[in-house]
């Protein structure tokens, strides 16, 4: 997946990659670092880099492994990251300490 975004915040279409097992090239702009934070689960660019961006893209054409690489870790980031369930464990821990912070000033 190919996004080379002059201004973001956290791309819905990259997530979506993401869960799709998609391998994604896109630049340093907004939350995109936060969702790929590493070369090994995608590549990033700076926008408008031209250079970069036939680079990022040579480099999943020619190294079928390392494509393969980036689309299996993109997919295991979602799930542990932004998929339902990862969403569901971090609002019960919020709702269990926010309980317990109550339930400690009752007492």
């Amino acid at each position: 997946m190919l996004l080379p975004s002059h201004n973001e915040g956290l791309p819905i279409a990259i997530l979506e990659a993401m869960s799709a097992g998609l391998a994604v090239i896109s630049t340093t702009v907004g939350g995109i670092p936060e969702a790929i934070p590493d070369t090994r689960s995608g590549l990033l660019i700076e926008p408008g880099d031209k250079d970069a961006l036939s680079d990022a893209i040579e480099k999943f054409i020619t190294d079928n492994a390392q494509l393969a690489e980036a689309a299996r870790l993109s997919r295991e980031r979602y799930d542990s990251a932004y998929s339902s369930a990862a969403n569901v464990k971090i609002i019960k821990d919020v709702l269990a300490k926010l309980l317990n912070n109550e339930l400690s000033a009752s007492r």
